[in-house]
């Protein structure tokens, strides 16, 4: 089981970059019934990585905190979380 604090209401990620409250570490959620490809940024929009949540899957991605993320799909929803284990 994962435990987190979450620290703000979930936002709808698109395909243009969000820093999610310049978070640190983010909750992310697949709520699509297809992979969907999750791209990180940096502050100028400039590639650093990406990796994929496969459907129904969650995950806590850690960045930096200007750092954004970005996803075609409209169903990927992040959380900004202070902590998790």
């Amino acid at each position: 089981m994962i435990t987190i604090e979450p620290l703000a209401a979930a936002v709808t990620l698109s395909g243009t970059g969000n820093n999610i409250g310049s978070a640190r570490n983010v909750f992310i959620t697949n709520g699509s019934s297809s992979t969907v490809t999750i791209t990180l940024t940096t502050s100028a929009d400039a590639a650093k990585a990406t990796f994929t949540l496969g459907a129904g899957q969650s995950v806590i991605c850690q960045k930096s905190s200007g750092d954004k993320l970005a996803s075609g799909g409209s169903t990927v929803t992040a959380t900004k979380t202070g902590f998790a284990n």
